[in-house]
């Protein structure tokens, strides 16, 4: 009796598990202009920046350092390929501290999705800054 207790044991742990890596698996790669909109945070070195996309790929951005307040408002849109997701903002975008920014003045940075908790870092890439999304306000 024992023995059978333990293979379906063994057989639910081992389905739960396959189920959570087929989640995974699925939800890693799902970035739409459906997931991808809200409020994302940065908090680093005495920088605090609120960036919100909007599902009409605009955004609005405020940048706090030292006490001094900035806001910038502007555009996002996304670039998918199977290996890499990433996203552009338009010029109008507020530079943070270690963060790359393209001779024509927009920024990128590459979406990760874990769980569906994404988190978008900017260039440069892996080390640059990293919002997170939030899921309560």
């Amino acid at each position: 009796m024992r023995e059978s207790t333990s293979r379906k044991s063994i057989g639910v742990a081992l389905l739960l598990i396959f189920l959570l890596f087929g989640f995974w698996y699925v939800e890693a790669g799902n970035f739409s202009d459906s997931n991808v909109p809200g409020t994302y945070v940065f908090q680093q070195n005495g920088e605090r920046s609120t960036l919100i996309l909007r599902a009409d790929h605009s955004f609005q951005q405020q940048l706090e350092v030292e006490g001094r307040v900035s806001r910038a408002s502007g555009s996002w849109r996304l670039f998918l390929s199977d290996s890499q997701s990433h996203i552009g903002f338009s010029k109008e975008f507020l530079k943070l501290s270690n963060q790359k920014i393209n001779p024509d003045g927009t920024a990128y940075g590459g979406l990760e999705n874990i769980f569906g908790l994404l988190s978008i870092t900017l260039g440069p890439s892996p080390d640059g800054p990293t919002f997170r999304k939030k899921w309560f306000h």
